[in-house]
């Protein structure tokens, strides 16, 4: 028997290590985020702020603070 293997596209991003680092906060608060729902959120903060990609706090409590911000004005 004959297997095709598919070949999954790598996702890319020019800030990935912020990406990866928003996923990594998420699941340290105990929630699934995948990497394309990482990108929304913190481009939606940054477009609200005024701004192209915004650099991301140093701490995470606090980037966990702006993500958790940002999802309750999206819920809305």
């Amino acid at each position: 028997m004959i297997k095709k293997i598919f070949k999954k596209e790598k996702f890319k991003h020019c800030h990935l290590s912020d990406v990866k680092r928003i996923q990594t906060v998420f699941h340290d608060n105990g929630f699934y985020a995948d990497l394309e729902d990482c990108v929304d959120v913190w481009q939606t903060y940054s477009d609200i702020m005024g701004g192209g990609w915004m650099s991301l706090p140093q701490d995470d409590h606090e980037l966990w603070y702006i993500i958790q911000r940002e999802l309750n004005y999206s819920v809305k």
